[in-house]
């Protein structure tokens, strides 16, 4: 969804999906299981906790790329 497209509650569920899943990952899956899936809070929390994910595999694979960055340069 655009960002100009989203509605107010979608954007709501957004932010409290993405803090959800940085604080209480395992509030947010009951969360998930318990809301009304069509609804646009519903969507927009879902695609928070997913957008933070991203950000967290991101992460990983940065550091990960640095580690072995440093071990070709310890040879």
């Amino acid at each position: 969804m655009e960002e100009k497209d989203a509605t107010p509650e979608y954007l709501k569920g957004f932010n409290n999906g993405y803090l959800l899943a940085e604080h209480e990952p395992g509030l947010i899956q009951q969360l998930e299981k318990s809301l009304d899936k069509s609804s646009d809070y519903a969507h927009g929390l879902k695609m928070g906790k997913k957008q933070r994910d991203r950000e967290i595999l991101l992460q990983q694979l940065k550091q990960s790329q640095e580690q072995n960055k440093q071990k070709d340069l310890g040879r």
